[in-house]
């Protein structure tokens, strides 16, 4: 069994509410936040939950937990390991990498009765929006345009591409009119990608196949910023034009 908390006072709050333990965490019974995603013999949902603290603050999390929801790897090719195992292991390298994302509380697995059970726990990113909420909401885009480009640019710079980069997977806080500060979330399919065009392809694709409701010209603008602040794409090359392409074939009736 693994069972880790980030933190001795994160462990001691989870005693204090008698939530201490993979059992009591795994048992804890709360209306989904979410319809649980069910695959083969395999579900993994997500639940909210909030935890008196000592100072009195609420602590404020979601709560994802999971069974016999495996993707194979090299540790083991044939049953798998729990898909919110690589996702920790992937939050936790983009915190030292200091990419931002979110703040992960405790991790868990075990092996119960021949089912694999796991639970990854972050603090809720109250206070956010996704791209897509919040888009439609700002009067002068161009800011946010640059915060999603440097966001972009700042994973690939580590040869990282997230390889899930929707709309709906960055999240938003605007600390003061113009000033936004973007996080990633949802990091199970996160990779090593060597070739720098590969790693824009991917990413910057998935985005922009989501994001019809930004108009082509601001897409065209995520684009521009993204060359200006990456050594991945340059303005003109070939990737540039695959992705402008894309941008010209999408369908904008629903803007």
């Amino acid at each position: 069994m693994i069972s880790t908390f980030t933190s001795d006072s994160l462990r001691n709050t989870f005693d204090e509410n008698k939530l201490g333990d993979f059992e009591a965490l795994w048992n804890l019974e709360l209306p989904w936040f979410e319809e649980p995603n069910k695959r083969r013999s395999g579900w993994s949902g997500v639940v909210r939950h909030s935890l008196a603290q000592s100072n009195g603050e609420p602590l404020n999390l979601f709560i994802k937990r999971q069974q016999n929801h495996n993707t194979p790897c090299l540790r083991h090719p044939i049953k798998g390991e729990p898909t919110f195992a690589r996702e920790y292991r992937n939050i936790i390298k983009l915190q030292r990498l200091g990419v931002p994302t979110i703040d992960p509380v405790y991790y868990g697995e075990r092996l119960h009765n021949g089912d694999s059970q796991s639970i990854l726990i972050s603090v809720a990113l109250d206070h956010h929006q996704t791209v897509d909420e919040l888009f439609p909401q700002v009067e002068n885009p161009r800011p946010l345009i640059d915060a999603i480009a440097s966001l972009a640019s700042q994973l690939h710079s580590h040869r990282l591409a997230h390889y899930c980069f929707y709309p709906n997977h960055i999240f938003v806080a605007q600390d003061s009119p113009g000033v936004f500060k973007p996080r990633l979330i949802d990091l199970e399919k996160m990779r090593f990608v060597p070739l720098p065009h590969r790693r824009t392809l991917k990413d910057f694709h998935t985005f922009i196949r989501r994001a019809a409701f930004m108009g082509a010209d601001n897409l065209n603008l995520l684009l521009q910023s993204y060359a200006e602040q990456s050594g991945c794409l340059r303005a003109g090359d070939k990737t540039y034009q695959r992705l402008q392409k894309h941008i010209e074939r999408l369908n904008y009736s629903n803007d």
